[in-house]
């Protein structure tokens, strides 16, 4: 009878156990979700910025003072790493800023602003608003 019991309570335990939902986990990928690829628009201090998501491939683009350009991120193919939390919210890990790889990721955020779509990205300190086009990005500046 003990024994029944046992086995009953074991069963019970890991039938609940199976019923509870998971914790919305990141997923891991090298592949961006479509509705983060294309080229976003930052405007800047009369310049603007560019930041260009691909299915496989991530490269930002920024103006420095004196207006020399220069790549603020870049990562491609198996060496870019991406964890998707949910739809609306990305982690770009294994990037490359200058010659060296990033201590932080790029935290991606997708959302809109007064029906325009905004990438919103913040990474060690940098944050900014991209817009889908230059002209939206200027108003929005």
């Amino acid at each position: 009878m003990k024994l029944a019991k046992s086995v009953l309570t074991v069963t019970l335990g890991l039938g609940l156990v199976g019923l509870a939902q998971p914790v919305q986990a990141a997923k891991r990928s090298h592949t961006v979700p479509t509705t983060f690829r294309h080229t976003w628009y930052a405007y800047d201090h009369g310049t603007y910025d560019r930041l260009t998501l691909t299915k496989h491939s991530l490269k930002g683009i920024m103006r420095y003072e004196g207006g020399a350009r220069q790549i603020w991120a870049s990562a491609k193919g198996n060496k870019l790493g991406v964890w998707s939390h949910g739809k609306n919210k990305l982690n770009i890990y294994k990037t490359t800023r200058g010659y060296h790889l990033a201590s932080q990721p790029i935290n991606l955020t997708h959302g809109s602003k007064a029906g325009h779509a905004r990438l919103y990205v913040h990474s060690d300190g940098y944050q900014a608003n991209y817009y889908r086009t230059k002209s939206v990005a200027y108003r929005y500046r």
